[in-house]
């Protein structure tokens, strides 16, 4: 015996819903453990984070402006809809949906590149012990550097190439 196309509608959208859900505690569960284990943060870095910004990079060559901006306006945009309905719809349906809304912005945010900043300082990383601010040491890169890069200068009415650019 078939069942009503209702009952397996309803079915269907729990279905998606709960899947869902599950998806967004499970990558929101893994921004919180990197958050408390830089162990995972190391891991996310070093394993996970090139392989999406390879899969990112490839995705936003395809248009001339930033997929993360794109996102985030549509997640806003996405989000005001979702406000404006609230007079015309069960607004603890549409409270709910504003708030899963700005957990998919969170986990946009860390998964893209965030969960970097859980990792270990970069002195730790590199078993480095930082160095104190010395006014004189400073003061003497300052003069040498500023020094070599005057040295570097070439001036354009002498370089040989000069010639070719003035065509």
């Amino acid at each position: 015996m078939k069942q009503p196309y209702r009952f397996h509608h309803i079915i269907s959208y729990y279905r998606s819903n709960t899947l869902r859900y599950v998806i967004l505690l499970l990558l929101l569960g893994f921004v919180l453990l990197s958050r408390m284990n830089h162990a995972v943060g190391e891991f996310y870095a070093t394993r996970l984070y090139p392989k999406i910004s390879y899969f990112l990079s490839h995705l936003a060559s395809i248009s001339r402006f930033s997929l993360e901006e794109l996102v985030v306006c549509l997640f806003v945009l996405l989000l005001l809809f979702r406000l404006l309905k609230l007079r015309k719809h069960n607004w603890k349906k549409q409270i709910r949906s504003c708030i899963e809304i700005l957990l998919w912005i969170t986990v946009w945010f860390y998964w893209g590149w965030g969960i970097n900043y859980f990792r270990h300082s970069f002195y730790q990383r590199m078993m480095l012990t930082p160095v104190a601010y010395e006014d004189s040491v400073f003061q003497s890169f300052l003069h040498d550097y500023t020094e070599a890069l005057n040295q570097s200068y070439i001036s354009f009415d002498r370089h040989p190439d000069t010639k070719l650019w003035e065509k």
